[in-house]
């Protein structure tokens, strides 16, 4: 072939290059499979149904659960710097495992709402947790000294009025006013106290704590390691939360003892009546009453009988 002359072009402008059998074959396959496509259009994408009011609802419910589940978490957990990491890792990882799977968690809550059992145990769910965090339980306590400062996981209350309360577990306080000789007490009131006490149980009763003296005829003397003062309340039992300053010891719930060492002698007890008596060995005195009041009373024994 000469230098300079040129391939040649067909009439039609085809490459010979890409003409041929194979070609026109393929040509004619695709245009086959054009008119299929045109002739069967696909079908359109399905039409997910979209929530109505009441599947908003039951989401709203749900919702609400969680976060009085939350509120009800304790809150030594809450501040826990353990937990740090937690409580910063699980709302992100939550938040994101909801966006990639937004449509799986839609249709699923869809279908789970509106199924019966599901809605009766949500209904349920939600009115026993706002009847927890709803100050539905009423209380009386009986707080002495009246002019006592009373407070509840450290809000002061009003002890002079009924007191509405959520259900849980409380840490009292119990101040004593200005200028009182008495120290503070702490008492404790769980939730099953509360709820006993809020259906007509007995009132809790918090106190504080008052001194008192005896004085022991001298001719009474020696005394031995058995003398001893047993000091018996005249009126219920002595709360959970008291704690005797040594030497008084706590016999039961309602008998306290105190070693007796000297003709005079003092301890501290709750406000309050009591009787007392001297006993030594076989030999006991007749009770006698005492009131422990915000005034330091004193008892005095002057005889022992022996059987």
């Amino acid at each position: 072939m000469a230098p300079n002359s040129q391939p040649k072009v067909a009439a039609d402008g085809a490459n010979p290059k890409t003409t041929g059998p194979a070609a026109e074959k393929l040509v004619e396959g695709l245009r086959e499979l054009i008119r299929q496509e045109l002739g069967n259009p696909a079908p359109p994408p399905e039409q997910k149904p979209e929530p109505s009011w009441q599947d908003k609802v039951w989401l709203v419910v749900l919702i609400a659960n969680i976060a009085l589940l939350i509120s009800l978490t304790p809150s030594h957990w809450v501040k826990d710097p353990r937990l740090e990491f937690l409580r910063t890792l699980v709302p992100w990882l939550g938040g994101g495992i909801l966006l990639i799977h937004s449509d799986w968690f839609r249709d699923r809550l869809m279908t789970l709402g509106r199924r019966r059992d599901y809605r009766l145990l949500q209904a349920a769910l939600l009115l026993s947790l706002l009847a927890v965090r709803s100050p539905l339980f009423a209380l009386r306590p009986i707080v002495l000294p009246g002019d006592a400062v009373l407070s509840l996981n450290d809000r002061p209350e009003d002890h002079s009025r009924k007191l509405w309360l959520t259900l849980q577990n409380y840490k009292i306080r119990l101040t004593p006013a200005k200028g009182d000789g008495s120290e503070e007490r702490h008492f404790q009131l769980s939730w099953t106290e509360l709820m006993r006490a809020a259906l007509g149980g007995a009132q809790p009763e918090w106190t504080l704590c008052y001194p008192f003296r005896w004085r022991i005829n001298s001719q009474l003397f020696p005394m031995d390691e058995s003398a001893k003062l047993v000091i018996v309340r005249s009126r219920g039992s002595f709360d959970r939360d008291f704690q005797p300053v040594k030497p008084l010891q706590k016999v039961n719930e309602k008998t306290v003892e105190h070693p007796v060492i000297a003709a005079l002698g003092a301890a501290v007890l709750p406000l309050g009546h009591y009787q007392v008596r001297l006993q030594k060995g076989p030999c006991t005195s007749q009770p006698q009453p005492l009131e422990v009041t915000q005034n330091i009373k004193e008892i005095e024994f002057r005889e022992l009988p022996c059987p």
